[in-house]
């Protein structure tokens, strides 16, 4: 299985915090058995978000986690 991990955050995507729920999703699922092969940090902005996931969709990924960026 092939997932991406989608980080939705304003002040991640603007540099003016650290992502710390990408990470642990990543972490999670690898501890799983699931290949994280991407992972993104978008702006909080529906239209982003929206053609974010349906880009990795679209790339043939079987899971596109989103999460925000201060905690899972």
């Amino acid at each position: 299985m092939r997932a991406v991990v989608i980080t939705v955050s304003d002040s991640v995507s603007r540099g003016d915090a650290t992502d710390l729920s990408g990470p642990t999703a990543v972490s999670l699922l690898t501890q799983a058995g699931v290949s994280v092969d991407k992972t993104v940090v978008v702006a909080d902005d529906r239209s982003v978000i929206s053609r974010t996931i349906v880009e990795f969709a679209e790339q043939g990924f079987d899971l596109v986690i989103t999460t925000g960026g201060t905690g899972l």
